[in-house]
């Protein structure tokens, strides 16, 4: 009996052992917390912030985010005219090789491509008219034609849709997908129309931030003399220059929904822009604030 106790004894202390190594052990290789390091300069640091132009803030600092502000509009405005000329240069109707492949389908498969050719229409509609019903800067005439246009033509793609899908008989589902095809041509004008004004809007809203940016700039120029002070007005001269020209453009833009209009005031802004940070540049290093 003693024998037994003395092995009962002598294997709790074994199963002991090996749990106090298990625990230390654990111990051991318990992960340290991970620390954040700080951003390098080759690191990017993506923050989800609204940036703003500050109509009094004439610091460096402030300036310097007015600039990311302007690039942020600028980037905006290529893309809106990139998309109107790709609408200007879209094919009018459906070219004549795509009209004649798909005569030869089933009637089901025709269903199927009008029902995805229209859904993406439909899509991209809509997402363009939540734009156009954003716009601020152009007259609420305009912006109520524009928006009745798209919303027309999404009523006039889903009632084809609607018909299409419930035909039965091949030569008339055939003359339905014609009357689709014969669409796109609205689609297209629509689509040209929308992203120009949207370019206009956007072009008079980088206007505002600009006259606001060059209002702060001269105050900071108030004290500066010599001739730092002579080079940076004739920038600014450009600056200004270049700001009225994109005004006149934009204008047209807007009035005579032109993208020829559109895109001469993007050149104009673009210069305006750099003329902004050459003059920023300058007071940074001349008179920092």
């Amino acid at each position: 009996m003693n024998r037994l106790f003395k092995i009962f004894l002598l294997i709790l202390l074994v199963v002991a052992i090996i749990f106090s190594v298990w625990i230390i052990f654990a111990i051991i290789k318990k992960p340290k917390p991970v620390l954040t390091e700080a951003p390098t300069n080759n690191s990017t640091v993506v923050e989800d912030v609204e940036l703003t132009i500050s109509a009094t803030d004439v610091s460096d600092s402030a300036l310097a985010n007015d600039l990311l502000v302007i690039d942020k509009q600028m980037g905006d405005l290529n893309k809106y005219i990139a998309f109107a000329e790709q609408a200007l240069s879209s094919v009018k109707t459906t070219d004549q090789s795509s009209e004649k492949k798909n005569l030869g389908v089933s009637i089901n498969t025709l269903k199927s491509m009008v029902d995805s050719e229209i859904a993406q229409k439909i899509k991209n509609f809509n997402d363009l008219l939540e734009k156009v019903n954003l716009m601020k800067r152009i007259s609420n005439r305009q912006q109520n034609s524009l928006s009745g246009s798209i919303q027309a033509e999404i009523d006039e793609l889903t009632t084809l849709k609607k018909k299409i899908d419930e035909e039965v008989n091949l030569a008339l589902a055939r003359a339905d997908y014609q009357e689709i095809i014969n669409s796109y041509k609205t689609y297209n004008l629509i689509n040209q129309q929308a992203w120009i004004l949207l370019a206009g809007d956007k072009e008079a809203e980088i206007l505002s931030s600009m006259n606001v940016v060059g209002g702060k700039v001269q105050l900071r120029m108030e004290n500066l003399t010599g001739a730092n002070a002579i080079t940076i007005k004739n920038i600014l001269k450009n600056f200004t220059s270049k700001i009225s020209s994109a005004s006149a453009k934009s204008k047209s833009a807007i009035n005579e929904i032109s993208l020829l209009g559109a895109q001469g005031a993007v050149t104009d802004l673009q210069s305006a822009r750099n003329d902004l940070g050459t003059i920023i540049k300058y007071l940074r290093e001349i008179s920092p604030k």
